[in-house]
């Protein structure tokens, strides 16, 4: 039992931090991506609005806070509070509970614009949702550091250098979470691989059909195109056995040190080649965030001694009667997870305050070289205690930037100008002079231990938890059952109305057949032709889209340029007549997006573009054309095509 808890149900509290920051900065991502289009997507004047009951049919269960939402300021106000959630789990701060609103939160997006939503969307919900059990803040994170500071209040240099010298919690993380999300991840990869069987994957053109789809075709693709079609030949068969691999090294419970950094690799190699030639939205990016959580204790181990070993050291002098500077320290020192920092007192018979500069003396912090040299101090010496830490490298760098230098020389500035006062006004004490022991005070360590009635609070909630994740692992593996080509029918399940509830609101969708079985060989394009009231024509949807095209050309564009929202929409809508109404009423408003009477639309029709790709090394085929929906006000001509 014990070796299945380590290989399997355990997961290191740093794989668990990076994989925090990771995640957060993902779905900060995502939520810039859809508010640049929250007009289009979120609004009742846009393409997808919620007063026509689209959401009623949808599907039984479909919350989503935003489809209370009429205006696009009211999407905007409420994605300011989405982005505030993801703030608050980027830093870390209450950590359980920005959890928690984080999944809503992306949960609320996707499904307001469900008829948006690829294999990524649904790959980042999953992600969200078996990541919600785990603790993700317990390092690098705001909780951990504020839990550490009220567990220890050190009062001498003696308490700092012990709390400095502690080995930081490394403990792992044991839940049936960490299992579910590893086998998900694997099962991703086995799914697409085996369902992989098509004439394309077989004879290697996958990636070139791949290429000539011009709605997602990024433009590396484009000149990809012109390459040998050996060379796509061979990104086809890699991708194949790049994917079957790695459904084995992420499950492996053996040589788990260098199997998963290798599936990380591998990872990061497949999902770079898939978002140059394809615009996928955050499916590669997703994929390659949802890796980090293999990272094991050993890799991590390793990397801490290499970066100890070649890291500088900083040597701190400190005037221990400044009690803003003792408080800064205590802050630094858990920062200081490397060891970087060697503290010395400036009224010590130390060498090296010795040999700071004259012009620097008196200064509430001096930072300076393990060689003597170097020192600093205001702004240039925060900046460099911040980096001690590596994964705040990125805010050192930033606070190099105006204002925030300026802001950090004011307040070095105020913490030297008046020490007493500065104690009395935050009510601080500054460091002891005597040593203190180098162990937090018995009041310290009592007041970390846990009352009875806490604990046991604690063991049922992990208890229940824990039964949830059993709960979910039920109803995906049902789901993963159902919904893919390679389960033989006798084994597929008969959906029961609480499995519906639970999929559709959770978003666990289980079938995995990207491109699979084969390569789509042709493309589409949905093209709108709307005849004004002074006779011209304009393509209301193009213009959204951003894309320069003749109105009244029948021909695919060459290089549209799309968002994967619109990649989405133009392929989805032909089929879906529930959104053929909203659209007809869009286009219908175009005259009052552009403020001109003259552009409004007296007819236009709607249509789906679609080409086969051609083989390789034949001519391009001609474009066929399907009508999708018109309107023509009383007494209008009809456009001409």
């Amino acid at each position: 039992m014990d070796w299945f808890k380590r290989k399997v149900l355990s997961v290191d509290p740093r794989t668990l931090g990076l994989f925090r920051i990771a995640l957060a900065i993902l779905l900060l991502g995502d939520l810039l991506h859809r508010a640049m289009d929250a007009g289009l997507w979120y609004a009742n004047d846009g393409l997808l609005p919620n007063h026509t009951g689209l959401w009623r049919p949808l599907r039984a269960w479909v919350p989503s806070v935003f489809w209370g939402c009429s205006t696009i300021e009211e999407s905007r106000v409420l994605m300011v509070g989405v982005a505030a959630a993801y703030l608050g789990l980027l830093v870390g701060y209450r950590t359980r509970l920005f959890q928690v609103l984080a999944l809503v939160s992306i949960l609320s997006l996707q499904i307001r614009v469900d008829i948006l939503s690829n294999g990524g969307d649904f790959v980042l919900c999953i992600l969200c949702v078996w990541t919600v059990f785990l603790p993700l803040g317990r390092r690098f994170s705001v909780d951990a550091l504020l839990a550490d500071l009220r567990s220890c209040r050190e009062r001498s240099f003696a308490q700092l250098e012990a709390t400095q010298s502690r080995t930081p919690d490394s403990a792992p993380i044991v839940s049936l979470a960490v299992m579910a999300a590893s086998v998900q991840f694997a099962s991703i990869y086995f799914f697409n691989t085996i369902h992989k069987h098509g004439e394309t994957w077989r004879d290697g053109s996958a990636v070139y059909y791949m290429w000539q789809q011009t709605r997602q075709a990024t433009a590396f693709a484009v000149w990809a195109r012109d390459l040998p079609l050996a060379v796509a030949k061979g990104l086809s068969w890699s991708t194949l056995a790049m994917e079957a691999a790695l459904s084995l090294l992420i499950l492996t419970p053996v040589f788990r040190a260098v199997a998963r950094p290798l599936a990380i690799v591998l990872v990061v190699a497949l999902h770079v080649g898939i978002a140059s030639f394809a615009n996928l939205g955050v499916f590669s990016y997703v994929m390659m965030v949802y890796s980090l959580i293999l990272l094991p204790k050993e890799n991590w181990d390793w990397a801490e001694r290499k970066l100890r070993r070649h890291c500088r050291t900083w040597q701190v002098v400190v005037d221990p009667d400044n009690a803003v500077a003792h408080q800064l320290l205590r802050v630094f020192v858990r920062l200081d997870w490397l060891g970087r920092l060697r503290l010395v007192s400036s009224v010590s018979d130390d060498d090296s305050a010795a040999t700071v500069p004259e012009q620097l003396r008196g200064r509430a912090l001096v930072v300076g070289g393990d060689d003597g040299k170097s020192w600093v101090a205001g702004a240039a010496a925060l900046v460099r205690l911040v980096s001690v830490a590596p994964l705040l490298l990125p805010v050192a760098w930033g606070m190099r930037l105006p204002p925030f230098w300026q802001l950090c020389e004011r307040f070095c500035a105020h913490m030297d100008s008046d020490p007493q006062g500065q104690s009395r006004f935050w009510g601080i004490s500054p460091l002891v002079q005597e040593d203190a022991g180098a162990a937090a005070t018995a009041d310290d360590a009592a007041s970390s231990e846990l009352p009875g009635h806490r604990l046991i609070a604690r063991r049922v909630s992990h208890v229940l938890r824990e039964a949830v994740v059993v709960f979910l692992i039920y109803a995906s593996t049902l789901q993963m059952l159902m919904e893919n080509r390679a389960i033989p029918k006798e084994f597929k399940p008969e959906p029961g109305r609480w499995h519906l509830a639970v999929i559709s609101i959770t978003r666990l969708q289980q079938g995995w057949q990207m491109f699979a079985p084969d390569v789509p060989r042709n493309d589409v394009y949905l093209a709108v032709d709307a005849v004004t009231t002074d006779g011209r024509h304009v393509d209301p949807l193009a213009e959204a889209a951003g894309v320069a095209r003749d109105a009244t050309s029948r021909e695919m564009p060459l290089r549209p340029g799309l968002s994967v929202y619109f990649v989405s929409y133009m392929q989805r809508l032909p089929g879906d007549k529930r959104h053929h109404r909203p659209l007809t009423e869009w286009i219908q408003k175009y005259h009052e997006r552009t403020g001109r009477e003259q552009d409004k639309v007296v007819s236009f029709e709607v249509d789906t573009l679609q080409v086969d790709s051609p083989a390789p090394g034949q001519p391009a085929n001609p474009t066929r054309k399907f009508r999708v929906t018109s309107w023509r006000a009383p007494g209008a001509p009809r456009p001409k095509s």
